[in-house]
């Protein structure tokens, strides 16, 4: 069923790691190979039959509070990967960028140039990472990531493009209510054209009576829009989802929970509207024993 080989088979892995540290310079290389016949039943490894290299320089700069900088690092690396019969998995060159400033500032530049192997055939997968997240204030933070470059259709087995983008904040109003929203867009194209673009917003509000006692209410509402034309398989033209909740939460004690809520789905296509599938209300009482 899972095209394991019958009778006995036996394989090897090899890890090897060089790595020097201080507070403002570091580097490490590392080389990590593994047999095609290896297995690890009792741990995470997705993935046998590579070899792989992966060098790393990491430049740093410390600043005291009230610099135009806390802290900043530039972390140029390459890595290189192949399988057991020397044909390439996926190689890159990456250079990423951190910054910590005033107003708690955080900023992070990702850049890669880069190769990847699948089902046969080479795509690129070359991209630009951009987050920043702001704490202007005890009560409020933003945040916002913005990502473009060279993905792969994993479901058409094509090259292909995206761009990324999620926004948000938090605020708290006081010691009790919290608000945080937040907003998730997607644009993904082939070389036919568009393929599908997808927008995810979130909504969670919450209020705190006390430490033992708390009321949440969760919306979620997702729209994706399909270019069927575009695609090598049926699909539905749309996809839209609204999802909420109401959940009131009371700790008893350390070991006892109480958990009171409400939660419904709607769902629509390309031809039905919104429409709820569902609607439930629950109670849960959580006890741990103490043996």
């Amino acid at each position: 069923k899972y095209k394991q080989p019958e009778g006995l088979f036996t394989g090897t892995l090899l890890d090897f790691v060089f790595r020097h540290e201080s507070r403002d310079l570091g580097y490490y290389v590392t080389y990590r190979q593994a047999s095609p016949g290896f297995r690890a039943d009792l741990g995470y490894m997705p993935h046998v039959g590579y070899r792989n290299v992966n060098a790393v320089m990491i430049f740093a700069s410390w600043r005291e509070p009230g610099h135009w900088y806390t802290f900043m690092n530039l972390t140029p690396s390459l890595e290189y990967e192949t399988d057991f019969d020397k044909q390439l998995i996926q190689k890159s060159a990456k250079v990423t960028y951190y910054y910590k400033g005033p107003l708690q500032i955080v900023y992070y530049f990702g850049g890669t140039l880069g190769k990847k192997s699948y089902n046969g055939r080479i795509f690129d997968i070359s991209g630009i990472v951009n987050i920043f997240q702001c704490k202007p204030s005890r009560t409020l933070q933003f945040y916002a990531e913005l990502d473009f470059g060279n993905k792969i259709d994993f479901d058409n087995i094509r090259q292909g493009s995206n761009i990324f983008f999620n926004a948000g904040f938090g605020w708290k109003a006081g010691r009790h209510f919290s608000v945080n929203l937040d907003h998730i867009a997607e644009w993904f194209k082939v070389d036919a054209g568009r393929l599908y673009t997808a927008n995810v917003s979130n909504l969670k509000l919450v209020y705190q009576f006390s430490p033992r006692a708390f009321l949440r209410a969760i919306l979620q509402y997702v729209n994706y829009d399909y270019n069927v034309a575009n695609y090598t398989f049926p699909i539905d033209s749309k996809f839209k989802s609204l999802f909420s909740q109401v959940l009131f939460s009371y700790k008893i004690n350390p070991q006892t929970m109480l958990f009171l809520g409400y939660s419904d789905d709607h769902y629509g296509d390309g031809n039905i509207p919104l429409k709820q599938t569902n609607r439930t209300f629950f109670l849960k009482i959580g006890y741990a024993l103490v043996m």
